[in-house]
Formats: structure tokens, sequence, C-alpha cells
């Protein structure tokens, strides 16, 4: 679906995309780019990355912040 997007707008797209599996969840930081391959087709490319470490800390920071709010 995001693929199409980038192809029909022909502009870049980003986000974070939680991926669910038996194994569990990540969370990952994801650009797609549309560019045009040596035939002239249009292409999409990507690169995503890692961030389930940092959607934790986030989420604990958070927790901490609503917990210190009630204390208070």
């Amino acid at each position: 679906r995001s693929d199409k997007a980038v192809l029909d707008s022909n502009r870049s797209l980003s986000g974070e995309f939680e991926v669910r599996s038996a194994a569990g969840s990540r969370w990952y930081a994801v650009v797609k780019f549309p560019f045009a391959g040596l035939d002239g087709h249009r292409l999409v490319g990507g690169v995503g990355v890692d961030v389930t470490a940092r959607v934790a800390a986030v989420r604990a920071m958070d927790e901490a912040r609503v917990a210190a709010d009630k204390a208070n």
C-alpha cells in the first residue's frame, strides 16, 4: 500500500511501523522513495531501521512521567 502511495505521489514517504510475528513485535523507522530504473521503469526504494529499543524507552519515560505526576 505505501509503495503505491510513493509511486502515485512521486514523493518520499516516511514513518514508523510495527511488525508483529510469533516471536513478538518490532518497530521500524522506514523511508521509501521513488526512482527510475536504468530502463526507465518507476521503482520504489526503501530503508528501514529497527527502533524497537527507542520506542520502548520513550514508552517507559512516558509511564514514569505519568507516575511522577500522580505522586505529586
